[in-house]
């Protein structure tokens, strides 16, 4: 499975001693998200990220693959 083996990838980086990652768990997170619940991998780490910085809701035109993280408002924009 791609998104599995992407997931995998991206794990084993982010747990790379030499590699420093301020936003290591909403990459976590999204990588999750993205396996779990068919989210486009950019969403997932825009979702994460938003509510890690205080936010909980985000403007979009696609709100589908947004409504899919849990605790997360997505609106619509015209």
């Amino acid at each position: 499975n791609v998104k599995r083996k992407a997931r995998d990838f991206i794990e084993a980086l982010l747990n790379t001693p030499e590699i420093i990652c301020d936003m290591a768990h909403v990459f976590k997170q999204a990588i999750a998200v993205y396996v779990e619940n068919d989210i486009k991998i950019a969403d997932a780490v825009m979702g994460y990220w938003g509510p890690g910085k205080g936010g909980s809701e985000v403007f979009t035109f696609d709100e589908k693959y947004f409504k899919r993280i849990e605790g997360l408002k997505a609106r619509r924009t015209a």
